[in-house]
């Protein structure tokens, strides 16, 4: 019994203690009510400062759907095995993970694109953006004393040809990939995707300081996601429609050949056949023959391979496209104050706390 009554009351001491503490720091954040101004002061004019210099944010979004009917995967599920999207019925989330790969962004940065009327690659229009805000080939500030000269400073891309980059290029493209996508620490990027399960209706945004940055970047990379989609999805169609188109163009060449040259042999003969002439004039009509029936049964396959190819063909459909001109978005001036206010008590508090502690350690 005499134990319990111990531990009871050591615990009642210690959380006598503990409410005795805690009224001593809130006296002591009280009686220093001065001292954070030197926190909140330098953090509201900070914040301040940026709100007022910093550049708009806009961001083009464009909003697209699938139709319902789209069957397998046919070639494209081997593609998405080979970058990890897994295969099988194609999904709509996939199409998303699939709109931030990075076969689909560098086809479509390496496109060519009028922005601010200068025509440029992409991928250099996004690299002088980075360059404005000091982001491209940047070195933390800690290492710049030590850090040896980065050779893309003034790099830019000469040539969209991704499969003859040097190591340069190489880097360079892996640096305006992950500025658009986001990095694999997690770091976020330019580029952000959305799909609305009950609607259907997927979305790419696109978030830069230049309207028309973001506008050209959220098309190209749509279009070339769309045309990539389409293209591996009918790929088994439009071979066999091409080797049919093929063989009909051959058989017809063919079978107009033989109708020119039996034409002329009848007009040189002129009514007078002799035997070896009628044997040339029957083999004549039979090769024809023959060849007309083969056209029909061919041009017949034709058309049958025409009609599954646009029966498989997936409906890929803009629905809003972004355009000129998109609202910026920036931190307002009274949200910067208050920012500023609230860090400053943070760590003006921290500040007050910590120093008690010592002083008191101290004086002990």
């Amino acid at each position: 019994m005499n134990s319990g009554q111990d531990i009871y009351k050591n615990d009642d001491i210690s959380l006598k203690d503990l409410i005795l503490k805690f009224r001593e720091f809130k006296n002591e954040l009280f009686n220093n009510k001065r001292a954070f101004l030197f926190f909140i002061i330098p953090f509201v004019l900070f914040f301040s400062y940026k709100s007022i210099v910093e550049r708009p944010t806009y961001t083009a979004t464009l909003n697209f759907m699938l139709n319902k009917s789209e069957g397998s995967l046919g070639g494209l599920g081997g593609i998405l095995g080979q970058i990890g999207i897994g295969k099988g019925k194609y999904s709509k989330e996939k199409l998303m993970t699939l709109s931030k790969s990075r076969r689909i962004v560098g086809n479509a940065i390496f496109r060519k694109e009028t922005i601010n009327e200068k025509e440029d690659l992409l991928a250099n229009h996004v690299i002088n953006h980075l360059d404005t805000m000091g982001q491209w080939a940047s070195v933390v500030w800690y290492k710049k004393p030590f850090a040896k000269p980065n050779p893309l400073t003034d790099f830019r891309f000469k040539t969209n040809q991704i499969d003859s980059f040097d190591l340069d290029s190489k880097a360079a493209f892996k640096d305006v990939f992950e500025a658009l996508v986001g990095s694999p620490n997690g770091g976020g990027g330019m580029m952000s995707n959305k799909f609305n399960e009950e609607s259907g209706i997927m979305e790419i945004s696109l978030n830069t300081k230049d309207p028309e940055l973001s506008i050209a970047l959220a098309n190209d990379i749509f279009d070339e996601l769309s045309e990539f989609y389409i293209d591996k999805t009918i790929e088994k169609q439009k071979a066999t429609y091409d080797i049919l188109k093929a063989k009909t163009d051959s058989i017809r060449n063919e079978l107009s050949g033989k109708q020119a040259a039996l034409a002329a042999f009848e007009d040189k003969a002129q009514g007078l056949w002799s035997k070896s002439a009628n044997l040339r004039k029957i083999r004549l009509q039979q090769e024809v023959k023959k060849l007309s029936i083969l056209y029909g049964e061919v041009l017949k396959n034709l058309e049958i391979a025409d009609f599954t190819l646009r029966n498989k063909t997936p409906f890929v459909q803009a629905i809003d496209r972004p355009v000129l001109p998109i609202t910026g978005e920036k931190s307002t001036l009274v949200k910067s104050i208050l920012l500023g206010v609230v860090l400053g008590l943070i760590l003006g508090s921290i500040f007050i706390i910590i120093r008690k502690i010592i002083r008191d350690a101290l004086s002990e």
